[in-house]
This record gives C-alpha cells, structure tokens and sequence, in this order.
C-alpha cells in the first residue's frame, strides 16, 4: 500500500479534469426554477417577475469603447436609449410603438393597392 497516496492524487486530478474540460463548452442558464438552457443559447435567462438589466452609460462612455465588436449592445442613459454597434457606428433601437399608417416600401411588390386619390410624399 505505498501507493495509497498516489493513487489518491491521481484520482484527485482526474476527477477535476474531466468535469473541467466539459464545463467550457456549455451554456448558460440563469433562473429560479432550476431548468436546462435552451441548447441554442449562449445565455439563457428566465424568470416571471424579474427582467434583464444591460450594461448602462453615457453615450461619451459608449464611444470610449475601443474596437466595439458588431452586435454589441448597451443601454445608453444620455439618450435614453438601447444602442446597437453595428458596421462601425453606433444606432439607436426604435422603441416607439409603429405609426398606424407606415408603409415599408422594399420593392414594387410592396406599394399599397391603388385607390382614387394621389400618393403625396412628404419630404
């Protein structure tokens, strides 16, 4: 038995690796209920009475970020809005509620049916 003690570390090593090594590939789970991420998630948060709270600065904290990867997302309290980066600029989330009568016009295809009257553009 003089290889009680090694045996025993061994043991050690191999029983922290290998939960290791499968931990860094995961996702990430917050809630109260004690359920699995949804396998498609990076990071899933859940919860019934409880939202998720961004980063939170100034817009001159914002452009103090240096290299900002695409995608990023902070909530900037100088203008009371949710920022984007995206392809080298920073762009405020719409927040407000859709005008009842716009219309996104992305091809022809996407006009309204004619009807009488002039189609007048405001400038």
């Amino acid at each position: 038995m003089k290889n009680q003690p090694l045996i025993t570390v061994l043991l050690f090593v191999c029983v922290s690796i290998f939960p290791a090594k499968n931990s860094w590939a995961q996702n990430m789970g917050i809630n109260e209920t004690g359920a699995l991420p949804d396998d498609k998630a990076m990071l899933d948060v859940a919860s019934t009475n409880r939202g998720f709270l961004m980063p939170r600065m100034t817009t001159t904290q914002r452009d103090a970020i240096a290299s900002p990867p695409n995608g990023l997302q902070i909530y900037n309290i100088t203008t009371s809005t949710i920022d984007v980066y995206r392809i080298n600029s920073w762009r405020p989330v719409a927040l407000s509620a859709p005008i009842s009568n716009l219309v996104y016009v992305y091809s022809l295809a996407d006009l309204p049916a004619a009807s009488a009257g002039a189609i007048t553009l405001d400038g």
